[in-house]
């Protein structure tokens, strides 16, 4: 019996393996923009914890062909995903937008005027900062240096917030493979067992002409 099951279950995940993996990846529209939701019709590679970033590129690939139909291009304003798990499959959520040459350009400038504005804003603050906190006077070389040191220390913060991002994307992107490699070694390990299975024997009973085996 423990054997019979050990096959039912290798038949099961050999199954899933040879019949592929398509992604499902539907456009629908949200707000001003659009909103890809990529699911896979089964676990990728038939495995738990992988799939995800290529459901997500998938959705990309869909958002891209989505706006050239009308002659634009994508433009993502944001996206995650998530792998695989038990009775789940890889999904992903990729939200853009369609916009032409003209229309980027536009949003452009848009972006640095306002991040023109921010910094002016940022600025002020650091120096309300210095005078009110700190005691500087306006108009002065300490109150300069006082802005000085504190847009320095807000940079330093910034740079190691970015280390950090790429540092936790870059050991994700390792568990990934690691279970990416452990799922193929679960693979190699199946089909080895079955491999070396010893044959079931067989018995047959005779009714006059007739003989039935199993």
């Amino acid at each position: 019996m423990a054997r019979l099951s050990l096959l039912k279950q290798s038949f099961l995940v050999l199954s899933l393996l040879l019949s592929g993996c398509s992604t499902q990846t539907p456009i629908s529209k949200m707000d001003n923009n659009f909103v890809c939701n990529g699911q896979a019709d089964y676990w990728k590679e038939w495995s738990f914890g992988v799939g995800g970033r290529e459901t997500q590129d998938k959705c990309r690939q869909a958002a891209r062909a989505y706006c050239s139909q009308t002659g634009k291009n994508a433009i993502e304003l944001s996206a995650k995903y998530s792998n695989s798990g038990v009775a789940r499959p890889s999904s992903a959520e990729v939200v853009f937008s369609c916009q032409t040459a003209e229309e980027q350009r536009v949003a452009a400038t848009r972006a640095k005027q306002l991040s023109d504005a921010q910094f002016k804003k940022s600025i002020a603050e650091v120096r309300q900062v210095c005078i009110e906190s700190f005691g500087f006077k306006p108009d002065t070389p300490d109150l300069s240096h006082c802005m000085l040191d504190i847009q320095k220390e807000r940079a330093a913060d910034q740079r190691h917030a970015e280390v950090n991002t790429t540092i936790k994307e870059s050991t994700q992107a390792m568990i990934e493979e690691q279970e990416r490699q452990q799922s193929i070694e679960t693979a190699n390990n199946i089909v080895r067992d079955i491999q070396n299975a010893a044959p079931r024997p067989m018995t047959c009973t005779t009714f006059g002409n007739t003989t039935n085996c199993y």
